[in-house]
């Protein structure tokens, strides 16, 4: 129950009427300015809706790809500042499709790597005080605290992540 229906119903009878065809290129306009205020905006959700009622408008238009690209990027972004790095790796390769600049997917993993080593950071510092608290300092050799604090400790800036738990450690000593 809308205008692009009646249009679209009107065009169905009579592929030539004038005032339809005007219709959905003025509802078009109106889409396209609703796209771009939600792309800068952030509104990765009504952005979506737009391209989606876009595409169905104008399914060859080749400006639509450079606002999906942006929209993929975006929801990209949502997801990596949400700290989802499941989500972000899903909807980064997705972005790939979507024709994202190769210089924006680089940015993208790149923060999608430093969420993934930070996670990895923060439960290997919870298993190396876990470990610490039981008393499994040294041993067993693969289940241990100093055996944790040295996969933490290779971690890109590691040295600095683990710093904390490793003086821990070493007063547990």
């Amino acid at each position: 129950d809308n205008a692009l229906h009646y249009y679209r119903s009107v065009l169905a009878q009579d592929p030539q009427d004038a005032e339809a065809r005007e219709g959905i290129d003025r509802i078009g306009a109106v889409l396209e300015a609703r796209l771009e205020s939600a792309l800068t905006e952030r509104r990765v959700e009504q952005a979506a809706r737009a391209i989606e009622l876009l595409r169905s408008i104008r399914p060859d238009d080749t400006v639509l790809a450079a606002s999906a690209a942006q929209l993929a990027e975006q929801r990209v972004s949502a997801a990596l500042a949400r700290g989802d790095a499941d989500e972000a790796g899903e909807l980064l390769r997705a972005a790939v499709t979507a024709g994202v600049a190769p210089e924006q997917l680089a940015r993208l993993r790149d923060q999608l790597a430093r969420l993934d080593a930070s996670r990895r950071a923060a439960q290997l510092t919870r298993l190396v005080r876990a470990r610490i608290r039981d008393g499994q300092l040294l041993s067993p050799p693969a289940d241990s605290a100093k055996h944790f604090l040295g996969q933490l400790l290779g971690l890109p800036d590691g040295e600095r992540l683990g710093a904390e738990v490793r003086a821990e450690l070493a007063r547990a000593l």
